[in-house]
């Protein structure tokens, strides 16, 4: 039997089969875990400002398609124009995407705000 060092504790133990890295199942699942929950700390800060993005503007869109809203509304209601997921050409205007809203600026002044996907 081959002898290997578990991932999670660094303890030495022997593997009951070729591909095991872990000397138990409690130690794989915490050290899954761990990790996942690495990754989403790591995402956290910016995932929470595209939903106040997102919560803002299915707030303002309501039951519409689209309309078109002033700077300082958005700016009012805690929007963040930093914070978008993708761009997309719609009519030939470029939006940047915030999950199924896309948002552009049309003058000055103004920004149109679409629903993209439906």
């Amino acid at each position: 039997m081959d002898s290997a060092k578990d991932l999670l504790t660094q303890e030495v133990f022997y593997k009951k089969r070729n591909n095991q890295k872990f000397a138990n199942s409690r130690n794989r699942i915490r050290y899954n875990n761990l990790k996942a929950r690495g990754k989403r700390s790591a995402k956290a800060p910016v995932d929470r400002r595209l939903d106040t993005n997102r919560n803002i503007l299915k707030r303002i869109l309501g039951d519409n398609k689209e309309t078109v809203v002033s700077k300082d509304f958005l700016l009012g209601a805690g929007f963040l124009f930093q914070y978008f997921s993708y761009q997309q050409q719609v009519n030939g205007l470029t939006f940047a995407g915030i999950y199924e809203f896309g948002i552009t600026r049309t003058s000055d002044n103004k920004y149109k705000i679409i629903k993209l996907n439906d």
